[in-house]
């Protein structure tokens, strides 16, 4: 049973003497832990707060789990424990240029967990994966604290960007990855790349029994798929850029309604002017003043763009509707897929390079670096599923890093 207590993962695993031994904490369903695992490293155990990823990741990977805040759980659970590496991956969402980049989200002092355990269990490596962004802006505070702390301790500290893409995965996906030795930390670690993966080689499914999720289709003659029909591989559903990538709402009259040359000429024009007439120092543009539109275009006109949903008012302001940066993402075969998020299963958000769909948990799976023996539950929720691998880290990529530990720790 999981909870307050340690769950014995069913498949037995016993400890090899002489095995790495590491403890994993802001687990998720098992990313890190799985390279770790894969490079021959031994669990001692797999903490997180999400019961329901530990179970994804206790169904995996050999080892213990514990269900536990690690805000409040005392280190000295573990200080009878032979631990070699910390591993962690603490939230980012407070860091991340996806999200708000809230200075007051509380998630942002879970960075220093890894500290806290490591005065107390002393471990010979600390491993802290993030985004890039964390070392940037306001939030790069949090980020100093933790090596400060480290260092406070006894630990030599370095830092290394590292993309999954150098690692066999068909995905742009950039990591600070943070490594603290107990010590002097001597040369620099190398992350050797290993052979480039493109999306279309990850998207030949032949052989599996199933998917947990099948990927979400358009129906045909659909809105989703007459929007679907428009977009070309590596290219968006914008209103708020131009260039070959770019696909307007007016593009797609069959949908949201014709428009005349000049109604386009209006709106390609609010594109240029909404990104040079900056007023705030955050967004993607901003609205234009309604004088300065009337000046140029006329009333007449403005007033049908906006009867036709095109232009909305906002006080004295004209802005486009739609003013999204990309939806319908078409991704390329021949490409790498974006950072992998949980919109990956929505149609909306990401299409497949040929067919007018989403990403299948599978295939989402599959370019993130899981094998296709790893087993997601259907008791799991759609939505967390794709959440819980979205948020994990490929596993090539943390192959790639244990293995460079493995030499720091004489394996």
């Amino acid at each position: 049973m999981r909870g307050s207590i340690f769950h014995l993962n069913s498949l037995g695993f016993e400890h090899t003497m002489g095995t790495p031994r590491y403890l994993s904490i802001f687990s998720g369903c098992g990313g890190l832990d799985l390279g770790f695992y894969e490079a021959g490293f031994s669990a001692v155990a797999a903490i997180d707060i999400d019961s329901r990823a530990l179970g994804v990741l206790s169904d995996n990977i050999p080892g213990d789990t514990l269900t536990a805040d690690l805000a409040t759980l005392d280190p000295l659970t573990f200080s009878s424990k032979a631990i070699d590496v910390i591993v962690s991956g603490p939230p980012c969402q407070g860091f991340s240029t996806l999200g708000k980049r809230d200075l007051r989200d509380p998630r942002n002092d879970l960075l220093q967990i890894p500290a806290k355990f490591a005065e107390v269990l002393r471990p010979r490596v600390v491993l802290v994966e993030n985004v890039p962004a964390v070392k940037y802006g306001k939030h790069k505070a949090h980020w100093g604290m933790l090596q400060a702390a480290l260092r406070g301790i006894g630990y030599s500290v370095k830092e290394y960007t590292l993309d999954a893409s150098n690692h066999s995965v068909a995905q742009g996906r950039k990591r600070v990855v943070l490594i603290a030795i107990l010590g002097s930390f001597g040369p620099n670690l190398t992350f050797k790349s290993t052979p480039e993966v493109r999306l279309g080689d990850v998207l030949q499914l032949k052989g599996l029994s199933g998917d947990p999720f099948p990927a979400t289709t358009f129906e045909i003659g659909s809105r989703g798929w007459m929007i679907a029909e428009r977009i070309a591989q590596g290219q968006k559903l914008t209103n708020v850029r131009n260039g070959p990538s770019a696909v307007h709402t007016w593009d797609i009259p069959q949908v949201f309604g014709p428009v005349t040359q000049k109604e386009r000429d209006v709106l390609t024009k609010l594109i240029y002017l909404r990104r040079r007439s900056r007023r705030r120092k955050t967004g993607d543009g901003d609205p234009i003043p309604k004088k300065d539109l009337q000046a140029e275009f006329g009333n007449a006109l403005l007033s049908a763009l906006e009867r036709k949903q095109y232009l909305r008012s906002v006080g004295g302001f004209y802005d486009l509707t739609h003013t999204f940066n990309g939806k319908y993402r078409r991704l390329r075969a021949e490409g790498l897929a974006p950072t992998v998020n949980s919109h990956f299963g929505d149609p909306r958000y990401y299409l497949h390079p040929i067919e007018h769909r989403g990403f299948s948990l599978r295939e989402t799976m599959r370019i993130q670096g899981f094998p296709d023996s790893f087993d997601v539950p259907n008791a799991v929720s759609r939505k967390r599923a794709f959440a819980m691998i979205a948020n994990a880290v490929p596993p090539p990529m943390a192959r790639a890093i244990a293995r460079e530990l493995s030499y720091v720790l004489g394996g």
